[in-house]
C-alpha cells in the first residue's frame, strides 16, 4: 500500500520532486527518458481524477440513513393520524357544500339523493343561516297551499336505491335537525326523516317521537320535548328484519334513549333493506278527518345526513365535521 504525504501518494510525490529539484536537468531527463516523463505525467493525471471524483462523491453524498428514517416515519404517524380519524364503512354520506348537491341526482352514488319530491323552488334550497358543519345546510320549506306531490304534502330528499340489500340487514344512519323559531307547536304530525315502509321520526305536539308500523298496530314513543333554535343530533342503530332478533336503538345528542328487539319490518312488505328520505312530509294536510293542523308553513334544516353499513359505528354516522 503507497503511503500518503498531504494527500498524494509517494508516485505523486516523486514526480513533483523530479520537475522541481533538477529544473537544469529537466530537458536532458525529458531527452532520454521521454517515457518515463510521459508515465509519470500519466500518473499524476490519473491520480488527480480519482482526487477530484472523490471530492464530488463526498459534496453528492446520500442523504443520512438516519434521516430518511426519519422523515418517513413523520409521514407515516401523519397518516396514521388522519386515517384514525376518518369515518369509514359509510354508504351514503351527503352534505349541502357542492354547488350541485340539491340540482343533481345519482342514484349509484354515495354523496348524492335519488331523487327529490318538492312542488316548488322553495321547497329545497341550500342555506348559510344555520349550518351544523361546514358551511351550509339544507333548507326544507312544505307550505300547505302546496300542489299534492306523490299524492301528498311533501318535501322531501328521496335515498330510495336498488343497491340497498336484501333484508335482514343492519345499517346505522346519523342526521341533524335545526327547528326555527316559527316552527310552532302543532297537533297534527309531519315527518322529517321516514324509513319506507316500517318507521319514521316524527314532530307532533312540540315534542319528537319514533313510530314504528307493526304487523298488528303502530307504535309510538317519546323522544322528548323538541328545542327550537338550536341543532339536535339524532342516530339510529336498526337490524331490519321481520322476524325477532331485529334491534332499533335511538341516540339523541349523544346519549341513548331507545333500545328496543323485535321484528322491525312488516311480514311481506319488502324483500329489500328499507330506503329512507329526509325532510317535511304533512299528510294531515292531505287528509281528511284526522287531527286538525293549526299553522300553514312548515321550515326545517337538515345538515349531516349520513347512513353505515353493518360494519359502522355510532362515530362514523354521528353528526359533525
Amino acid at each position: 500500500m503507497q503511503k500518503k504525504y498531504q494527500g498524494f501518494s509517494y508516485a505523486q510525490f516523486s514526480c513533483f520532486g523530479i520537475i522541481i529539484a533538477y529544473p537544469a536537468k529537466t530537458k536532458s531527463i525529458f531527452m532520454k527518458t521521454n517515457k518515463m516523463l510521459l508515465s509519470c505525467v500519466m500518473m499524476l493525471f490519473f491520480f488527480l481524477s480519482i482526487s477530484f471524483v472523490s471530492c464530488q462523491k463526498e459534496i453528492l453524498k446520500a442523504p443520512d440513513a438516519a434521516v430518511v428514517e426519519n422523515l418517513a416515519d413523520a409521514k407515516i404517524s401523519a397518516l396514521a393520524t388522519t386515517t384514525a380519524t376518518a369515518r369509514k364503512n359509510l354508504v351514503f354520506d351527503f352534505t349541502s357544500e357542492p354547488s350541485n348537491c340539491l340540482t343533481a341526482t345519482y342514484c349509484t352514488s354515495p354523496n348524492y339523493w335519488c331523487s327529490f319530491q318538492g312542488y316548488a323552488s322553495y321547497s329545497f334550497q341550500k342555506s348559510t343561516t344555520y349550518a351544523r358543519s361546514g358551511t351550509y345546510s339544507t333548507r326544507y320549506e312544505l307550505r300547505k297551499t302546496d300542489g299534492d306531490v306523490v299524492r301528498s304534502k311533501r318535501a322531501e330528499s328521496n335515498r330510495a336505491t336498488s343497491s340497498e340489500p336484501a333484508a335482514p340487514c343492519e345499517r346505522w344512519y346519523g342526521a341533524s335537525y335545526f327547528l326555527p323559531t316559527d316552527y310552532v307547536t302543532d297537533a297534527a304530525a309531519e315527518s322529517l326523516t321516514q324509513w319506507y315502509p316500517g318507521l319514521s321520526l316524527w314532530t307532533v305536539n312540540g315534542e319528537w317521537r319514533m313510530v314504528q308500523f307493526g304487523d298488528n298496530a303502530t307504535q309510538s314513543k317519546s323522544l322528548g320535548v323538541y328545542k327550537k333554535n338550536k341543532w339536535t343530533d339524532f342516530v339510529f342503530h336498526i337490524k331490519w328484519t321481520t322476524a325477532s332478533d331485529g334491534l332499533i336503538e335511538v341516540w339523541k345528542n349523544g346519549t341513548k334513549i331507545i333500545s328496543k328487539t323485535g321484528a322491525t319490518i312488516k311480514a311481506g312488505t319488502t324483500v329489500y333493506c328499507p330506503y329512507f328520505k329526509t325532510g317535511i312530509y304533512k299528510w294531515p294536510w292531505k287528509s281528511t278527518g284526522g287531527t286538525a293542523s293549526t299553522t300553514t308553513k312548515r321550515v326545517a334544516y337538515i345538515d349531516d345526513i349520513r347512513e353505515g353499513n353493518s360494519l359502522a359505528t355510532y362515530a362514523d354516522v354521528a353528526p359533525g365535521p
